[in-house]
């Protein structure tokens, strides 16, 4: 049986809704809801080859969105050689316990933001290792969260082997203080999936000022 389009808005309400809250908790200290964000992400826009459609793909809106990103043109290419660990997303803040690292969001330096295809934005590079010269993409992130991590189902082994070095201690800053070195109590894997729920937030704002199958069923007037 085929949804209704009612139907249709209304789960992409409820995802909305969930990564709100999500969303909140993860601003007021719980980053494991970093997890949640994966979910509620790859539901709104993951296609799995012709056995799940995503909802932006069943309100036929996916294709022709943009979508918005904070990734800076500068950012390295695929082809450079990382010299650095290169985290575009996130902002590190110190602490008088150390440090963690926190989704960009409008915090931070000015950086502006472009509008990019589905494609284009579901591909990008958002974490580079120079350990591992090798960088994960939004969708690399958010489905290793997903399907392994615990978003949606817990594996026993993490075959995403960038993920795993990038949320190890070699990768990204590190505080030296009296008592040794230490690594950010927030790693930036769970801050970058949770500037990415900022970033889709903003860009289904923008789609909904020109489309009304982004409206909640109850604001469509018959």
């Amino acid at each position: 049986m085929s949804r209704t389009i009612e139907e249709i808005q209304q789960a992409l309400h409820d995802q909305l809704s969930f990564l709100k809250t999500s969303c909140e908790l993860y601003d007021k200290g719980k980053v494991a809801e970093a997890q949640r964000i994966s979910s509620a992400v790859y539901i709104m826009l993951h296609d799995g080859h012709k056995r799940t459609s995503s909802i932006l793909s069943q309100l036929r809106l996916k294709g022709s969105m943009s979508f918005v990103s904070f990734v800076p043109n500068s950012t390295p290419s695929i082809e450079e050689d990382f010299a650095i660990d290169a985290m575009p997303l996130v902002i590190f803040q110190m602490s008088q316990d150390g440090g963690r690292y926190r989704p960009r969001l409008n915090d931070g330096p000015p950086t502006g933001f472009k509008l990019l295809s589905f494609d284009e934005w579901w591909e990008e590079k958002v974490l580079y290792s120079s350990g591992l010269n090798t960088p994960l993409t939004r969708r690399e992130l958010i489905l290793t969260v997903r399907d392994q991590d615990g978003g949606g189902h817990f594996d026993g082994k993490i075959k995403n082997e960038a993920y795993v070095f990038i949320k190890g201690p070699e990768f990204g800053w590190k505080i030296t203080t009296t008592a040794g070195e230490m690594v950010p109590e927030v790693d930036a894997c769970l801050a970058t999936i949770r500037h990415i729920a900022f970033e889709l937030q903003h860009s289904i704002l923008i789609a909904s000022q020109w489309t009304s199958a982004l409206q909640h069923p109850s604001d469509v007037k018959r």
